[in-house]
């Protein structure tokens, strides 16, 4: 990551309390385009990881934003809108990635497995394999909206029994009997 060119550098001098205990800032960033970002941050000047403190976050900015659940069918259902207006995007391309174990590189990869498009409400829907996870990625013109979360598609046994189960409803700390 170091090697990568930086887009914007800064410096932040952040107090010490001294405490041990965790704390947390709010930093405002300048904005930045459409797209996908790494942000490094260090406590030196060069990015040394040894005896220093380095770490790194992935960021996506995108004017793409969707809800998700699960229907009674199992189907994952997405409705996909702008982030600023709330407005239902219609033709995101919208394309799925199914996870696989693969034995002899020892990693989990990605395979695209369906692709579709948004209707007016910004709705799609997708089946995909029993007993899988995937990914999805959302694409409207230039935006571009591919995050690292997981979906996971298990679905409940249809076959389950009915069961009879009696509640009872005590309104005082002792019940007795003819009151």
């Amino acid at each position: 990551l170091q090697q990568l060119p930086s887009l914007h550098a800064w410096s932040l001098d952040l107090p010490n309390d001294g405490d041990f205990q965790s704390h947390r800032v709010e930093v405002k960033m300048q904005a930045l385009a459409l797209g996908q970002y790494v942000i490094l941050v260090a406590d030196n000047a060069d990015f040394s990881n040894q005896q220093n403190a380095v770490s790194f976050q992935y960021v996506d900015v995108s004017n793409i934003s969707f809800f998700d659940r699960k229907n009674k069918q199992g189907k994952q259902e997405f409705i996909v809108m702008h982030r600023k207006t709330g407005a239902p995007l219609e033709g995101v391309r919208t394309t799925f990635f199914n996870r696989k174990y693969n034995r002899q590189s020892n990693r989990q990869e990605y395979k695209k497995t369906e692709e579709g498009k948004t209707n007016k409400e910004g709705y799609i829907a997708f089946a995909g394999a029993d007993q899988t996870n995937y990914r999805v990625q959302f694409q409207h013109g230039a935006d571009r909206l591919f995050l690292k979360e997981n979906y996971y598609n298990y679905r409940r046994q249809a076959n389950r029994q009915a069961q009879q189960v009696t509640h009872f409803f005590l309104d005082r700390a002792i019940y007795r009997p003819g009151q």
